[in-house]
This record gives C-alpha cells, structure tokens and sequence, in this order.
C-alpha cells in the first residue's frame, strides 16, 4: 500500500509471537471490561495538575483509546510469518470474541426504536403513519418495556421499509435486543469475510483486515450498541467483492438492497456501472425501490411523501457534530443556512467526484469501484449536519482495502464524542463543548489537508 511500508522483524523468534499474543490478550481483555463498563459517560476521569477538573466519560474514552492503540499495533507487528491461512485465523478469532464479550454492553437507545417499530408493523400498523407517542398507539404500547425510552417519539420512522421489516422478523422471533445485536454480528463477522475474499483476491496482505474486525469504531459501533448500519457495510462489501468476480447481477442486487439500508448508499451505486455491465444497471433500482411498492401495496393508506417524512424531518432540523457543518452554524447563528451552505458544498464535491473517479470518464477506476465510494461517502460524513460515531463506519470498509492516514486517526480523535455522553449522563443536556469538538475534528482535518485532497 502507498504510504504503508511493511514492517520488518527483529530480535528473537519467539518475541516475534509473544508480542502480539500479549496484545491480543490485552485487546479481549479490553473488550471484557467494555462489555461489562455500564454508561459510557457514568464515571468521568481526574485530570492532574488541574484542580479537581475531570474529562466526561473519561474512563471510557481511554478505554476507547487503548483499544485503538492495540488495533494499531496488532496491524504493524502481525508475525510476517504467519500463512494466509492463519492470519485470517488469528484475526478472525480475535474478532469474533471480542464482539461476543461486548455483546452484553447495554444498547444504544435507537435499539428501543428498532424493536418498537418491528412490533407496530407485526401489528398491521405502518410505523410511517403513526408515532410512538401518538394516542392511537396507547393499547400497543401498554406493558412494551422499550416505548417509554424511544428517543424522538413524536418522530414517525425514518428507515427504510425492508429496515422496519427486519426489525419486525426478528422481534417476532424474540422481542430483545439481543436478537438483533446477534444477527446483526453475523452481518458485521460477513463484512469480515468479504473483506478477507477483497484482499486475497487483490493480493493485499491480509493484516488490513484488522482495520476493520479490531476498530474500536466498528466494535462499539456494532457489537456493543446495535447499530444497523454494519448491513449497509455488509451489502456494499459484498458488491465490490462480486465486482471483483464480474458477478454483475449479485453486484447490483446488493448495491440496490444497500440503499434500503441507509440512502446515502445510492452515491455509491454510479462507481459500479462500466460498459461491461452497463445491462445490469437495472437491478438496482428495481431492488431500491420495490420495497416501497410492497409497503404502499400492504399499507393502501399510505403514501410515499409519508415514507420519508421522518428522514426529512430529522435531516433538516437536527444538527450536531458536523464538523463543517458545526462551523457554519456557529457563524450563522442557526441551523437551516448552515444545512443550505453544505448542501451546495456536498453537490459540488459530489459533482467533482462523479467527474473524477467515473469508470466511464477515467480509465484508472474502471476495474475498481472503491475509490469512488470511500470518496462520496466520506465527503457525506465531513459535511453532513449531524455525525455520530458511528458514522465513521460507512467508510472504514474501504479504509481496508486503501488505507488512509487521516481517516484511520479520526478512528482515535471521535473518541471525544463520547464526552457527550458524559454531559449528559450528570446534567441530562446533549451537549458537545467546543473543546471536545476541536479534538474530535481538528487533528483529522489538518492531516487531510497536509495529505492531499482527500484519496487522489
């Protein structure tokens, strides 16, 4: 890889394999104590030499922090040594229990959502037609230990329809969170794999695919808080991956089913098509939106413009932590020219984008799509209104296959979301402080701009 050099071994053999055995051992040590941590931001840490000053969910964001050090450290000192074979083995299986000892941790609060609204739709009733807390709703919600913390409630859903019907399947079959989070760490453990396949198949050395299965983003992300979005990165692995093998009917059945996931996967779709398999195409659509048939088909009641009413409502009125979006709201005083600015901003990147990385235009990513997606996703994250840590996800699949220097340190510097948390936690304001802003973006940004323009 550009930029990364292999890294050469010293000293005796058997330091070569103690080394990293004592990091993967510290590693599940520390998904043990995630596991069990309780609220993130419950216990603040003392900072010396500031009389009694203490950083909010401080003893997380270190535990975070150490995580990110042993991922990066297991990446650089992976015996050379090691087969194929058991690289993969020795990834794999530090991944996979490190996600089972974080199962346990205590979902994000979207999690009571998710299942809130499975079970409104196992109900014959359209979660795009009614609110949590709308009256119509009281006989539902009556004994359902998740309504009462849905955040948001007077919110209608705002995920896509084969969303709601996932979550609905998998409630039916146990109405807890754990049902997801399960299922969910099948997707993510499946990332994994297409990853693998990715670098085997490009003959990359498979010690990227720690940037991934060992990232403290991913891991919380996921495993710990339940968030849906590791099928987006499931699906868009998966494509690049049939890509890869010119299997174009899969490719652009999970391109499209991606979309169904999270909208912003449809920036995406564009760096897949090439004159080979421009005939295709078609599927990605049709998969994207035949979902919305089938709702307005079951629910005669509904209608489209209700579909996205929440996504809408959520993009246009909500704002916190965009990191250049957060700059224009402080200097406009409100959110909506803010928004306005990055819109215009987001097209024209986009626009540049489309330009550049088109297999159609630029022979040099006409057999590879990744470059296009990491760009277009990535610039969604830098000038979305709101970005939470999990976010960063979208893009950390394809951080694997062209790793990047700015974008693997803001997998460190967003541990200062957190600090959120811990306002939160001891005052109940969801607030970030300017400070914790500066240290989640500044390093980030700064090492963009001294690297180049984003991956050109």
């Amino acid at each position: 890889m550009k930029g990364f050099s292999h890294h050469r071994e010293y000293g005796p053999v058997y330091l070569r394999f103690i080394v990293p055995g004592l990091l993967a051992l510290l590693f599940l040590l520390s998904c043990g104590v995630g596991g069990g941590f309780g609220p993130i931001g419950e216990f603040s840490l003392p900072i010396p030499g500031t009389g009694g000053n203490a950083l909010p969910a401080g003893y997380f964001i270190l535990l975070f922090t150490i995580q990110w050090f042993l991922c990066m450290a297991l990446l650089l000192l992976v015996p050379r040594t090691f087969s194929s074979k058991q690289k993969v083995f020795f990834i794999f299986a530090l991944a996979l229990v490190g996600r089972l000892l974080l199962l346990v941790h205590e979902p994000s609060d979207d999690m009571n959502r998710y299942l809130w609204e499975g079970k409104v739709l196992a109900s014959g009733i359209s979660p795009y037609h009614h609110a949590p807390d709308d009256p119509f709703m009281n006989a539902l919600a009556e004994n359902d230990r998740f309504h009462g913390q849905i955040n948001h409630p007077h919110m209608t859903a705002a995920y896509p329809p084969l969303m709601v019907a996932f979550f609905s399947l998998l409630g039916g079959i146990w109405h807890h969170p754990l049902a997801i989070k399960g299922m969910l760490m099948l997707l993510d453990m499946g990332t994994m794999v297409f990853l693998a396949f990715l670098l085997s198949y490009r003959r990359l050395d498979l010690r990227w695919l720690i940037l991934y299965g060992l990232n403290p983003v991913i891991l919380w992300a996921f495993a710990a808080k339940g968030h849906f979005d590791v099928i987006q990165c499931f699906f868009l692995t998966g494509a690049i991956c049939f890509f890869d093998r010119k299997k174009w009917g899969w490719m652009f059945l999970l391109a499209g089913l991606s979309i169904q996931v999270k909208y912003v996967s449809a920036l995406a779709f564009f760096f897949f098509i090439n004159r080979e398999n421009l005939r295709y195409a078609w599927i990605t659509p049709v998969s994207a939106i035949l979902p919305y048939g089938v709702f307005l088909w079951v629910f005669a009641h509904e209608n489209l413009q209700g579909m996205f009413a929440g996504i809408m409502q959520f993009g246009e009125n909500f704002a916190f932590n965009g990191s250049i979006h957060g700059i224009f709201r402080v200097v406009f005083g409100e959110i909506e020219p803010a928004t306005l600015i990055c819109k215009i901003l987001l097209a024209v990147l986009l626009g540049l984008g489309f330009f550049h990385f088109s297999p159609a235009r630029n022979s040099r990513y006409r057999n590879d799509p990744v470059s296009g997606c990491f760009y277009v996703l990535g610039c969604v994250i830098l000038l979305a209104p709101t970005v939470h840590f999990w976010y960063i996800s979208w893009v950390i699949p394809f951080l694997v296959l062209q790793p990047s220097r700015p974008w693997m340190l803001l997998c460190l510097t967003i541990s200062f979301y957190f600090v959120t948390n811990g306002v939160y936690h001891h005052t109940g304001v969801w607030r970030l402080p300017v400070w914790a802003y500066l240290c989640q973006w500044l390093p980030f940004c700064a090492l963009l701009m001294l690297q180049g323009v984003f991956f050109v």
